[in-house]
């Protein structure tokens, strides 16, 4: 484990920095920071979209969905009669 070392800075509020101690992030938990920063700035964008009010389509409700198809009755008469002798 490395202590580090200290290093002046022109900063007033920090005047002295510490750097190579064993707390600073390595470049692979640097990298694995990024994605995850990356990762939730893409959900925020996504939540945003989908708050926007989406375009609504108009459905004419006075339609019937099915109709009653229109049947013709009618009546047949036979010409004849089937029961007399000829």
């Amino acid at each position: 484990m490395s202590t580090g070392q200290y290093r002046s800075t022109k900063d007033p509020t920090k005047p002295v920095a510490l750097e190579g101690h064993w707390q600073d992030p390595t470049p692979d938990e640097r990298q694995k920071h990024d994605t995850v920063h990356q990762l939730q700035t893409h959900l925020q964008e996504m939540k945003a979209q989908q708050r926007r009010p989406r375009r609504r389509v108009m459905i004419d409700t006075s339609k019937q969905l099915y109709t009653q198809p229109t049947v013709v009755s009618f009546s047949t008469f036979w010409l004849f009669d089937h029961l007399s002798p000829i």
